[in-house]
């Protein structure tokens, strides 16, 4: 079974890198390219796991993150959020935490620790 992931990023490039990370692995991946437009595809698709960027234009991650937390445990929904950043000050890793986030994952990353990220929170998953 394909894990749903949707990824949150205004950077085309980030977004376009994280593809290719995961091509050869069993996903199904969503972008959405702000936190307005992430939150509403969240709410539609329902995927188990969300990496969101913490800034973004508009919406910031942690507003978007707020949303989706909410709907999910509004409908009884599992979702794990791992937010992403550039800024990988430990202010900033504790901000994601107590905004409600299940892990933070650092900008630029390599596709190894994007794999051990998601193999944290799903063991499954290969």
């Amino acid at each position: 079974m394909k894990l749903r992931i949707l990824y949150i990023e205004d950077e085309p490039l980030f977004a376009e890198i994280f593809k290719q990370s995961l091509q050869s692995h069993n996903v199904e991946i969503n972008i959405a390219k702000n936190g307005t437009e992430g939150a509403r595809l969240y709410e539609k698709l329902t995927p188990p796991l969300v990496f969101l960027d913490i800034r973004m234009p508009g919406v910031s991650g942690y507003v978007a993150l707020r949303r989706i937390k909410k709907f999910a445990s509004d409908n009884n929904l599992n979702v794990k959020v791992i937010m992403c950043s550039s800024n990988k000050n430990k202010e900033d890793i504790a901000d994601a935490i107590n905004y409600g986030a299940d892990d933070f994952l650092g900008k630029p990353y390599n596709t190894e620790t994007l794999i051990e990220k998601i193999k944290k929170h799903f063991p499954d998953f290969t």
